[in-house]
């Protein structure tokens, strides 16, 4: 939605609140049917899907393109050494980021693409008071 063409009030409508913000027992049945103010967990990659995302580079398609060529115009030597490098390339780019990953996890992390973060304080106005919640409670 783009809320930022939009009216306050119709706003409000939308989201179903006000400008005194959500009571608790709003609040609760929101909660029950969407959920907790959270990002969903990241599936775990598997090392042969880094792997596969290894190939997916311009310059690796470019080589195994030059490589298909090759094999067809009967430089079977240079074919050869070009899947050679490919895999290599993927093979040590594989092992660098299952290692990166694993590291991120350790520390704490869901991943290197996605770290943890820290639990923030946020004021909001249930009932039309204000309080202290986590971002999550919200």
């Amino acid at each position: 939605m783009s809320f930022h063409s939009k009216r306050i009030e119709e706003i409000y409508n939308l989201l179903e609140s006000n400008e005194n913000g959500l009571s608790n027992k709003d609040v609760v049945i929101k909660r029950q049917k969407y959920g907790m103010n959270e990002l969903p967990k990241a599936r775990p990659k598997t090392i042969l899907s880094v792997f596969l995302s290894q190939l997916k580079d311009l310059i690796v398609i470019i080589l195994i393109i030059t490589a298909i060529i090759s094999f067809g115009i009967g430089e079977e030597i240079d074919g050869f050494f070009i899947i050679l490098v490919i895999l290599c390339d993927a093979i040590l780019g594989t092992f660098q980021e299952w290692r990166a990953e694993k590291s991120a996890k350790a520390r704490g992390g869901h991943g290197v693409f996605l770290q943890r973060r820290p639990r923030v304080r946020v004021l909001p106005l249930p009932d039309g008071r204000e309080g202290r919640a986590h971002h999550e409670d919200l």
